[in-house]
């Protein structure tokens, strides 16, 4: 990968047209794992630069180039040994999650879908690529310490998907129908997860002079995206989401299917809210430790996310407070942090406008007096129905 990078920038200055698009053919035709890593490499940045057309053109030619590496492991019998397995498994997984997050980020359709699910900590789903690639994200051999963020990130990402699947269109808007036994069964394998996460990615601590490492602060901030993204539906227009079930009939909704929705309505308002006072508070906490300019590009659309869920709560409840700050407080919070993380890539300016936009009808002018607070427990929310 060093040697192509040092080929890559010397075509930069040469004058022959179609030099670095014929080594990039033949790089592609003769592909290795770097050849792979680095075309997600490349995604990521102009995903992080807000070039969404070259960042899925990159992801896209990485998924062909995997194919031919044939990193499914249908043909296990190249691999020599099952720690070779492990590796290549962990690159085709390593773009599933990019796959996720990037199609998370604008809504488009998951170049990797959900198949069958289970219900253990890294064996959550069996994937496919257009009815043609099969995997189980299943390690060989024991996980290693150093790889333990990675397959519990893996793990969010395969749940990700299936919240994608079903309560998302393509668009990134919700879907009209909603099916309750899913968000029952998604809410029920977010805290299985939780439940098995190892104790060294845990960082259970109540002191705000704790460092926490990098990995352990991702692993959090995705966690408390995941809660956001499955209970968003609850706050949207009641005309514009419909919650179903198979066991609604032509006679109207049972009382069972009526209490099990009013459930999930009341686990939404106490889980979404607080999850974006939670982002919020982790992403301040990375900026006094590390400096959110170095932070992952996937940070932007995690702290939009809160930003947009901070906005309700200041359009419907404004006076509502959370460890002393409003939900007002935590979209300009989160408008800092967007802005800070826009230092490396400019995602995060226009997202960072974004917000700004869609809450100046809603300001109130007393929430620019108030400093940065950390987040403690909020009361329940008022039903937004």
């Amino acid at each position: 990968m060093l040697y192509n990078s040092i080929v890559a920038y010397s075509l930069g200055y040469s004058e022959v047209e179609g030099h670095r698009e014929e080594i990039f053919r033949c790089e592609c035709q003769a592909p290795t794992l770097a050849t792979v890593q680095a075309l997600a490499i490349l995604s990521s940045f102009h995903s992080g630069v807000a070039e969404q057309g070259l960042s899925f053109t990159y992801l896209g030619i990485a998924f062909t180039v995997s194919r031919t590496l044939c990193l499914d492991g249908e043909n296990s019998s190249q691999y020599s040994n099952n720690l070779e397995k492990n590796h290549f498994s962990f690159v085709l997984w390593n773009l599933f999650c990019l796959d996720k997050t990037c199609s998370l980020y604008v809504g488009r359709r998951q170049n990797l879908r959900p198949f069958v699910t289970e219900s253990t900590y890294w064996k959550i789903s069996s994937l496919t690529e257009v009815g043609m690639i099969r995997g189980l994200f299943n390690p060989i051999t024991p996980v290693l310490p150093e790889d333990e963020a990675f397959v519990a990130h893996v793990g969010l990402m395969q749940i990700a998907s299936f919240i994608m699947e079903f309560f998302y269109s393509d668009d990134g808007l919700c879907r009209p129908g909603i099916d309750i036994a899913h968000v029952e069964q998604l809410s029920t394998l977010i805290e299985t997860w939780n439940i098995h996460l190892p104790a060294s990615l845990r960082g259970d601590t109540d002191d705000p002079e704790t460092i926490l490492s990098i990995e352990v602060i991702m692993i959090k901030l995705i966690f408390e995206w995941m809660k956001i993204l499955l209970y968003q539906p609850f706050f949207q227009d009641s005309t514009s989401v419909t919650f179903t079930s198979p066991s609604f009939n032509q006679y109207g909704v049972s009382g069972d299917i009526y209490n099990r929705i009013s459930t999930l309505c009341t686990r939404a308002k106490l889980c979404a809210p607080p999850a974006a006072f939670k982002i919020t508070s982790l992403l301040e906490t990375f900026d006094r430790q590390y400096g959110l300019r170095i932070i992952d590009s996937a940070a932007v659309q995690i702290a939009y996310v809160a930003g947009r869920m901070h906005l309700l709560g200041a359009i419907h409840n404004p006076d509502r407070r959370y460890g002393g700050a409003t939900p007002g407080q935590g979209v300009i919070r989160c408008i800092d942090i967007l802005r800070k993380i826009g230092e490396t890539w400019p995602s995060g300016i226009a997202s960072a406008d974004r917000l700004d936009d869609l809450y100046r009808p809603v300001h109130d002018p007393r929430e620019d007096e108030v400093g940065r607070m950390d987040a403690g427990s909020p009361p329940p929310y008022p039903s937004s129905k």
